[in-house]
């Protein structure tokens, strides 16, 4: 979501086709055989896996690449750029869907400690109106006191709740916060208490959910269906909600596997015109994604239900069905390589470095290439590009690096930058 908000949380993040680790993490299967750094890594790869397999993850998706597409055009008919330069203040549809993302996304945190919660079918209903989060009322016995307004549940408490659930599978040690990360297991023990202890069936729901433009109260609406398919578990109920289940798609109702495919080919589509070349690598990984919605399959549900997800091999099984983005730790950059040049594929390369020249468009780490501390250190590189002008103005630099190809591939090496 950082794309949209302007900041990066400096933990552990997934955001399009990029995931930040704090730490550095392995992600082969011998590097992933301590349990903390395995489930670490897990949480994450669910969010990613988020993005692709449910409606809200492919919408946004689309507009994330819609962001970078409206900013690169800006950027090549204007002479001058002044920063901090944000796309939203120049183009009334990325605001509007920056502002819906805000209103659904819901607390991520609370101030209370959730002993109980009261929720008002009022307020799901405002909350479908209004597309907000739902409002839920807690309960804090530490201090004896109920609170109207306890937190706001919405997308981000229920992507944080499934890869949470998910993580404590590995590692039962894992400590968040209630809200977000437990969310959804307070949510289900006072809205559909016969499955508080069944975790896998709660981890549907918040796929089902995520199905909906405003997941918190999709929430609500899988429950519903969960309950009145009790027979119904884990895959075979999240295939019969979304070939049975409709959302609005280009002003019609249409089912949410067929909605699913169209989105994913239209983000196929966007994805290559904004890397100007040939898909070769996310070709074939949203046509995984495309194949699961054109059957009801849902490749999660089937290894958290059918495998054992301590098993490192099943996971990297997973792995390799559906893809890696590019993922940046303390250690090391990887982006999907191309076995058979040994390189990486070209369009993971274009679309990591038009994310530099957007974060340094916007300032997020003031006027220094969001890639000097890692070029600085020589972690990566031989032979070290660093000088001043990395810290103010890259624009002006002539070398190899990965910021100034990106401003070379994508024209935007001689325009004039102005803080």
């Amino acid at each position: 979501m950082t794309l949209f908000e302007g900041e990066q949380n400096g933990r552990y993040e997934t955001d399009h086709l990029h995931m930040v680790l704090n730490e550095h993490i392995d992600f082969t299967e011998e590097g992933l055989s301590d349990d903390r750094k395995y489930s670490i890594f897990v949480h994450e790869y669910v969010h990613y896996y988020q993005h692709f397999a449910t409606l809200y993850g492919s919408q946004f998706c689309k507009m994330a690449n819609l962001l970078f597409i409206e900013t690169r055009a800006f950027l090549e008919g204007a002479d001058k750029v002044v920063m901090p330069f944000g796309i939203w203040e120049h183009n009334e549809g990325i605001s509007r869907y920056r502002n819906r993302v805000k209103a659904v996304c819901g607390s991520k945190s609370c101030s209370h400690i959730v002993g109980d919660v009261e929720i008002d079918r009022r307020e799901i209903r405002i909350a479908e109106e209004e597309k907000k989060a739902v409002k839920i009322g807690v309960y804090d016995y530490t201090e004896d006191e109920a609170y109207e307004d306890g937190f706001n549940f919405g997308y981000y408490c229920i992507i944080e709740s499934m890869a949470h659930l998910i993580q404590r599978k590995i590692w039962p040690e894992v400590e968040h916060n209630q809200i977000p990360y437990e969310s959804a297991e307070i949510i289900c023990k006072y809205w559909y208490p016969e499955i508080e202890d069944d975790e896998l069936q709660i981890i549907t729901i918040c796929m089902s959910a995520l199905m909906y433009d405003n997941p918190g109260v999709g929430f609500f609406t899988a429950i519903d269906f969960a309950k009145n398919h009790s027979g119904l578990k884990g895959v075979e109920l999240f295939k019969e909600f979304i070939q049975t289940s409709s959302v609005a798609y280009k002003k019609e109702k249409c089912s949410m596997d067929y909605t699913g495919q169209n989105m994913l080919n239209e983000y196929k589509e966007s994805l290559q015109f904004m890397c100007g070349c040939t898909l070769e690598y996310y070709d074939k990984v949203i046509d995984s994604f495309i194949q699961d919605y054109e059957s009801g399959f849902c490749g999660l549900l089937m290894w958290l239900y059918t495998g054992d997800i301590k098993d490192r091999k099943q996971f990297m099984t997973l792995v390799n069905a559906y893809g890696l983005p590019y993922i940046e730790t303390p250690e090391m950059i990887y982006l999907p390589n191309n076995n058979e040049t040994g390189h990486p594929y070209f369009e993971t390369a274009t679309l990591a470095g038009f994310e530099l020249i957007f974060r340094r468009l916007q300032k997020i780490d003031g006027d220094i290439c969001p890639m000097y501390r890692v070029c600085k250190d020589g972690r990566f590189f031989e032979e070290s590009n660093v000088d001043e002008l990395c810290g103010k103005e890259q624009w002006k630099k002539d070398c190899e690096c990965l910021m100034v190809r990106a401003l070379k591939y994508y024209k935007l090496k001689d325009k004039e930058f102005v803080s």
